[in-house]
């Protein structure tokens, strides 16, 4: 099954329409990040009412985003956080990842850069 990337679409009562795509992830829940921690696949996408995260077979619904900032960390680059209710989710779009071991990861700048945005606005529709 192929995935595709987000597509810039915005529908006339404000809400982000990416049609059912999806863009592929890394992410950890947590406080607090590093190079050695374990992170799991997923996707980010949406449905009619919020965005969220699919990742075997757990969806991780992201309807109450208090906040989306963009981190840089020392040894893995720059990382969307976001709070969502009382959990700190990071994510970021990779270019490479292998999952073996602990993991290695060659972080898309561009394109966690792109889905930060789409959680900020996201995050701005939740607030109306």
């Amino acid at each position: 099954m192929k995935h595709n990337q987000f597509s810039d679409i915005f529908l006339s009562n404000g809400l982000i329409n990416i049609r059912g795509e999806v863009m592929k992830i890394i992410y950890h829940i947590g406080e607090k990040i590093g190079a050695e921690t374990i992170v799991k696949k997923g996707f980010l996408t949406e449905d009619t009412q919020c965005m969220y995260i699919e990742s075997n077979n757990i969806k991780i619904v992201l309807d109450n985003i208090n906040s989306v900032e963009f981190i840089k960390i020392n040894s893995l680059g720059t990382m969307v956080q976001i709070k969502n209710y009382s959990d700190t989710i990071f994510l970021a779009v990779p270019r490479i990842f292998i999952d073996k071991g602990t993991g290695f990861a060659i972080i898309n700048y561009f394109k966690t850069k792109k889905a930060g945005h789409l959680l900020k606005l996201a995050m701005q529709y939740q607030e109306k």
